[in-house]
């Protein structure tokens, strides 16, 4: 019966690897994504905005929010 319990055991220990190697790979795309999401976010809030400085930008209040549909703000307290 130890020759049971050993492979058992061992092909639980690949499944626990093979999970662990699946877990980190989808945190390295979430960690991608997320920089992604950012990084677009800022620049659609750059394109409304302008990075002028203090200089008076002609775009409308109503357009220089931020894209609404982007969400790098909330995500951290998602992900």
């Amino acid at each position: 019966m130890p020759v049971y319990t050993d492979a058992i055991q061992q092909r639980l220990r690949q499944i626990e690897t093979g999970h662990q190697q699946e877990v980190e790979t989808l945190k390295k795309q979430v960690q991608e994504l997320r920089s992604r999401l950012e990084s677009q976010c800022l620049n659609s809030s750059l394109r409304f905005n302008g990075d002028f400085g203090d200089e008076v930008s002609s775009v409308p209040a109503s357009e220089s929010k931020a894209d609404p549909n982007c969400l790098a703000c909330c995500s951290r307290d998602f992900l």
